[in-house]
């Protein structure tokens, strides 16, 4: 299948293409333009594979949560370029992408916890567990303290290995959730989503959702193209179907002055860059 992917969740925003074995990605290093520059790289990335809009099968992104400004800016992309070409779209959670990037880098917890800078002194914290196949949802997106310490505990029984991820502070310094009782076995990976992970978890759900129809008849064989068919059981973290929508967790965007004020005199500093804004 021809899969286009883009992630622009965070300050690092990524696209990806795959077209059977072959692949091609890029990074948008420049947040500011990544509005400005991801239609272009988009149209060299077909182009590298001599591929066109209408070839593409798919177009998967990151709904959410993450920077207010840009997700929307992968949803409004996705959402062009669907109504133009009647492609299909999927959008996946940046905090399972997050653990999916992870996966890719060699990291392969069956447990995973996900934290990633939300700023104002929160992150957005879920975590996973590796099913045959594909991931499931333990817990679902949340807002947290960006300090470990305030975390909830993920799992009652903590002494299987466990894999933090994440671009947050408390990812970075290796801060060890204290409240999550002794013994615990932690790895910690600081990294962000990627439309690679994009890519890999489009190809687990369409794999998972092939096996799902054998033997359900023409009727949902035929409505594969356009993922539709059997309906979506509840999952914690669901796959958007159809038309392309940002998933925010908080409506606040930005800190007042007195807010900010207190934040400086908080133990634990704000880090994340003042240019983009997180719901």
């Amino acid at each position: 299948m021809n899969i286009l992917a883009l992630d622009t969740s965070t300050q690092h925003a990524s696209i990806a293409l795959r077209s059977g074995e072959a692949s091609w990605q890029a990074e948008l290093p420049n947040a500011s333009k990544t509005s400005a520059t991801i239609i272009p790289r988009c149209l060299e990335a077909l182009e590298a594979l001599s591929l066109s809009f209408a070839d593409l099968h798919a177009i998967v992104y990151t709904k959410g949560p993450g920077a207010f400004t840009g997700l929307r800016t992968a949803v409004s992309v996705a959402q062009g370029f669907a109504l133009a070409q009647s492609i299909p779209t999927l959008g996946f959670s940046t905090l399972q992408c997050l653990a999916q990037t992870a996966r890719l880098q060699g990291h392969a917890h069956e447990r995973v916890v996900c934290a990633l800078d939300a700023r104002m002194q929160q992150v957005y914290w879920g975590s996973y567990r590796w099913h045959p196949q594909q991931w499931v949802c333990h817990n679902a997106p949340q807002l947290a303290s960006e300090s470990a310490s305030q975390w909830p505990q993920p799992w009652q029984d903590m002494t299987s290995p466990t894999l933090i991820v994440g671009n947050a502070l408390a990812v970075n310094a290796q801060q060890v959730p204290l409240n999550w009782g002794a013994n615990l076995n932690l790895t910690w990976c600081f990294c962000e989503p990627s439309a690679l992970g994009l890519l890999v978890l489009a190809q687990q759900y369409l794999a998972s959702r092939e096996a799902a129809k054998i033997g359900q008849g023409d009727d949902a064989v035929n409505a594969s193209p356009r993922f539709k068919g059997p309906p979506e059981p509840p999952f914690l973290d669901p796959v958007v179907l159809g038309r392309p929508t940002p998933w925010y967790l908080r409506d606040q965007v930005a800190q007042t002055t007195l807010e900010r004020a207190q934040a400086h005199a908080l133990t634990i500093p704000q880090v994340s860059s003042p240019d983009r804004d997180h719901a």
